[in-house]
C-alpha cells in the first residue's frame, strides 16, 4: 500500500474517531438504579433521587434545555449535585448558573463541593455559594439533615478544601494519575466526627475511591462522582485512568458493594484536559428508594 492510502486510511480513522467522540460528549444518558434496603420508611418507598456531577462548564442547548429536560423526565423528588458543578477557571460560569437557576425549580437540591470548588479564587468561590443560597441550595458542609424520620443525609466537602492536612500538600495531575493516598487522613477525620446513627444513611461524597471509609463508618448508599467514568474508555477494557486511582481504574461509574454499603458513581456530565469524551457518554443518574421488608 502505497503512502497516500495509508495516510488517507489513518486520517479517515482518526476523523472518524473524533466525530464519535464529539458525539458521546453531546448525548445525555439516564442510568436507573433501584435501591432496597429495610431502613427505607414506608413513606418514602419510591422517592426518586437524582444526581448530577462533574458539570465544569459543560452546556446542554440554550439555558442548559437537554439536561434540564433530562432531569425532569426522572420525576424526582430530591437532587443531589455532587462537586465540579461549576469549572474553577471560571472561564464560563453561565452554564453552571443555568442549571442551578432551573434545577431548583423541580425538586429540593443539595450540594457539596468537588475538588475543582475548591480550586477557585476565594473570592469567586463566596459568590458561587451566594448564588446557590440565594436560589435555595441546601450545601452540606462536613455534616448532616434529617430527609425524613429515620434517614440522615450525609455531605463532606471534597479534601482539596484541606491541603494543610496532607502529607505532600497541594497535588499535581501526576500526583492524580497515580493515586496518591494523600486524601485519607481527610475524609477519615470527617466521617469520624459524624454523629452515628442507627439510620439510614445517605452520603454525599465526591471522592469514589474511598468506598473502604465511607464503608468503614457505616454509610448505607453513597453518591459520587470526581472520576468522569474515566472520560477515555476502550472497549472491553474500561477507563484508561482516574484521578487518584491511577491506571485502568475500578471506582469510575456504576454500582459498587462493600459490606453494608452502596456506592453509586456517576459519570458526570463535562470534561477535564481534552474536551471531548471516548466511549463515555454524560450522565445523569436516577436512584428510586425501596423498603425490603
Amino acid at each position: 500500500m502505497d503512502k497516500k492510502k495509508l495516510f488517507a486510511i489513518l486520517s479517515g480513522a482518526v476523523t472518524g474517531l473524533l466525530i464519535a467522540a464529539k458525539i458521546d460528549s453531546e448525548r445525555i444518558t439516564i442510568t436507573e438504579y433501584d435501591y432496597k434496603n429495610k431502613k427505607v420508611p414506608d413513606e418514602l418507598d419510591g422517592m426518586r433521587i437524582v444526581q448530577i456531577s462533574d458539570l465544569h462548564r459543560k452546556r446542554f442547548g440554550k439555558n442548559q434545555r437537554r439536561l434540564i429536560e433530562a432531569v425532569r423526565s426522572c420525576n424526582p423528588h430530591l437532587i443531589l449535585l455532587t462537586g465540579d458543578i461549576i469549572d474553577n477557571t471560571m472561564r464560563d460560569p453561565e452554564p453552571s448558573l443555568e442549571l442551578i437557576r432551573e434545577a431548583v425549580k423541580i425538586a429540593d437540591c443539595y450540594y457539596v463541593p468537588g475538588n475543582h470548588e475548591a480550586w477557585m479564587d476565594q473570592e469567586e468561590y463566596r459568590r458561587w455559594r451566594r448564588f446557590l443560597i440565594k436560589k435555595g441550595v441546601h450545601i452540606l458542609k462536613n455534616e448532616a439533615v434529617d430527609l425524613a424520620e429515620g434517614v440522615k443525609l450525609y455531605g463532606v466537602e471534597d479534601p482539596d478544601f484541606y491541603p494543610g492536612t496532607t502529607d505532600v500538600g497541594r497535588k499535581s495531575f501526576f500526583d492524580d494519575l497515580f493515586g496518591k493516598e494523600e486524601d485519607r487522613w481527610v475524609l477519615n477525620q470527617t466521617l469520624k466526627g459524624l454523629k452515628k446513627t442507627d439510620e439510614l444513611k445517605i452520603l454525599m461524597s465526591h471522592r469514589p475511591e474511598r468506598l473502604d471509609l465511607y464503608a468503614k463508618y457505616g454509610m448505607d448508599l453513597v453518591f459520587c462522582g470526581h472520576a468522569h467514568g474515566g472520560q477515555y474508555r476502550i472497549p472491553f477494557l474500561g477507563a484508561l485512568g482516574a484521578p487518584n486511582q491511577g491506571f485502568l481504574p475500578k471506582l469510575v461509574h456504576g454500582l459498587h458493594i462493600k459490606d453494608q454499603t452502596t456506592e453509586i458513581i456517576s459519570r458526570g456530565l463535562g470534561v477535564s484536559l481534552l474536551p471531548i469524551r471516548f466511549f463515555c457518554p454524560p450522565e445523569i443518574v436516577c436512584v428510586t428508594l425501596h423498603t425490603n421488608r
